[in-house]
C-alpha cells in the first residue's frame, strides 16, 4: 500500500517533533528552548487580530499556532502545515506580527534586535506586537 504525500509529512512532522522532545530532557540546548514557548490564551490572539490587524506568529508550531501563517523551528517539515521557515531568515516589507519568543535571553536579544532591523528597514507600515511570558 502506497502512503500518500501528507501522511509522509504528517509522519516525518511527528518524528522530528517527537525526537526534539526525547533531546530536550537531556539538557538545555536550543531544541529544548524552543519547546518551551509559551503560547498566548485565544483571547490575546483575537485582540491584537481585532485591533491591530495582526495575522501572522513569528515563533511558532504547527501544534500551537493560532494564525495559518508562523515562523517555526522546522521549514522543511512545519512548511506543509504552512510555517514560513526560522524567523531570522523572515524579512516581510509591511504588516501585523505577533511575537513571543522562547525564554532565552539569546534568542529574545536576537530577536529584537532582528525586529529593529526590520522597522529600520521598512517604508512600509510594520506593527510588532511583542509578549514575553514568564
Amino acid at each position: 500500500m502506497r502512503l500518500h504525500k501528507p501522511l509522509k509529512v504528517i509522519n516525518c512532522y511527528f518524528y522530528v517533533y517527537s525526537l526534539c522532545c526525547l533531546i530536550g530532557k537531556k539538557g538545555n540546548n536550543i531544541i529544548s528552548i524552543f519547546l518551551c514557548v509559551a503560547g498566548l490564551p485565544v483571547t490575546v490572539f483575537e485582540s491584537i487580530q481585532r485591533n491591530f490587524g495582526v495575522t501572522f506568529e513569528c515563533f511558532s508550531s504547527p501544534l500551537n499556532c493560532y494564525f495559518r501563517q508562523y515562523c517555526s523551528l522546522f521549514p522543511d517539515t512545519d512548511g506543509y502545515f504552512g510555517s514560513r521557515g526560522s524567523f531570522f531568515n523572515f524579512h516581510p516589507i509591511s504588516g501585523s506580527f505577533e511575537v513571543n519568543p522562547p525564554l532565552s535571553e539569546d534568542i529574545i536579544e536576537a530577536a529584537i534586535t532582528h525586529i529593529e532591523e526590520l522597522l529600520g528597514k521598512s517604508v512600509f507600515l510594520l506593527t510588532v506586537c511583542f509578549y514575553q511570558l514568564y
